[in-house]
């Protein structure tokens, strides 16, 4: 099987962003940043041509099965079973002779045990251990070693292959050594003399299905191991084969995979609380590749949560300072949001002692800079009606008191501060009437 994501999208390897994966991780896995260089290993084994031969699609699956330094050794031991293969095929006749026997030879020699997560094709040679990627890659080299035409196959949850027998495609279940056909029941000798059995290899999971290229069966290894690395929140190192994926598959990858594989090393820095460092990377992985729909989203996000958190610590001109840095990377609507939100929670704080003045000025530098918003605008003629409410009391108390010469100040200073208060002006035609 496939291995799968939290989340998914087409393709043999389906995964997306994974922030409800992400937030079950410990904060900031990721230490420094990816690699967006390409293994140049990679670029010189990758020729231009757009079918590869047996030999340069080996070398470039052990690659991307990350075999490093055993790359050689591994590459002489597949020549050398290839060499073995051809001449056990010598007598083979047609195509579906030499795919059985493809299959018989590859469980024979190699393959052993089913792991459903195990793509690496160096690890399937040297321990047996596979999965319908790896099985895939092995059997498309031996494929291409007896001279078939063959090409992969991906589907939501599964790959396999195709091999062409007289002009005809038919489908190549590599999980099975009897996959040839799968779907149609096989007679197999018995036990014993004159014994026939049969056999039936279902075709369960070949919806929706995609016939790929070279570059592209191989993709999958590196999609399977950016998935599982992703898991245990490697996420530098992750982007950093998604790299090397996309040199792979040059114009014809997926442009979604990369950036998901960038955007989920964001999401963990900035949920790490390093959100500028996010930004940048995003921003640096735009320039050097291409700008993606969700990187947009990405930056919404994060200068809200920046600003937020820089809210909570009352760094509100960092906050203002941050907004300015990054006012042309985000919405428009999610720019006045949130410098709205900065302000508001500025002018809440200088609210605080009750100096309604104080924070009702905070809100019209607000409007200055967000003229026209109607939440700052109540926000504003709340406070200054608390101011009102205040000055009426005390007016209130001296009047009771009889001192009418000091209510007559309070109430006039006040009326110098917000002149528009109809308590006030209330106050005012009722003291003038007590004359």
């Amino acid at each position: 099987m496939i291995q799968k994501s939290r989340r998914g999208s087409a393709g043999a390897l389906t995964y997306a962003l994974v922030f409800a994966f992400l937030a079950g991780l410990p904060p900031a896995l990721a230490f420094g940043e990816p690699r967006l260089e390409p293994d140049e290993r990679l670029l010189a084994r990758n020729p231009p041509t757009h079918g590869l031969d047996a030999k340069s699609f080996a070398a470039l699956a052990l690659k991307a099965s990350g075999a490093g330094d055993q790359t050689e050794r591994l590459e002489a031991e597949l020549s050398s079973m290839g060499d073995e293969l051809a001449s056990l095929a010598e007598n083979a006749t047609g195509g579906r002779e030499k795919t059985e026997l493809i299959l018989a030879f590859m469980y024979e020699k190699t393959l052993s045990r089913y792991s459903e997560f195990q793509t690496r094709l160096d690890i399937a040679i040297e321990k047996g251990e596979y999965n319908c990627v790896s099985s895939s890659v092995l059997f498309a080299y031996f494929a291409k070693r007896l001279g078939l035409e063959t090409y992969g196959n991906e589907t939501p949850n599964h790959s396999f292959c195709t091999v062409l027998v007289d002009g005809k495609p038919i489908d190549v279940e590599t999980t099975n050594p009897f996959g040839f056909d799968p779907g149609n029941r096989k007679e197999l000798p018995g036990e014993r003399e004159g014994e026939t059995r049969y056999l039936l290899v279902p075709k369960t999971t070949y919806r929706n299905r995609t016939k790929i290229d070279d570059r592209r069966l191989i993709a999958l290894i590196y999609n399977n191991r950016i998935s599982m690395l992703e898991r245990s929140g490697r996420f530098e190192e992750a982007a950093g084969l998604a790299v090397d994926a996309l040199t792979l598959q040059g114009e014809n990858a997926p442009p979604g995979e990369i950036a998901d594989r960038f955007l989920n090393y964001a999401i963990n820095l900035s949920a790490g609380g390093d959100h500028e460092k996010a930004l940048g990377f995003i921003e640096r992985a735009r320039g050097e590749f291409f700008d993606f729909p969700r990187y947009r989203e990405f930056e919404n996000n994060t200068v809200q949560n920046a600003a937020a958190d820089l809210v909570k610590k009352e760094e509100y001109d960092e906050a203002r300072r941050l907004l300015a840095r990054y006012r042309l990377r985000v919405d428009p609507s999610v720019f006045k949001k949130t410098a709205v939100y900065v302000w508001a929670k500025k002018a809440e704080t200088a609210a605080r002692g009750r100096d309604w003045l104080a924070a009702a000025a905070v809100v019209e530098e607000g409007l200055a800079e967000i003229p026209g918003d109607k939440s700052l605008q109540n926000q504003r003629n709340a406070y200054r009606d608390n101011f009102a409410v205040e000055v009426h009391n005390r007016f209130a108390a001296e009047m009771n008191r009889g001192n009418r010469d000091e209510a007559r100040r309070i109430l006039e200073e006040g009326l110098a501060f917000v002149p528009e208060s109809a308590l006030l002006k209330q106050d005012l035609a009722q003291l003038e009437k007590i004359r």
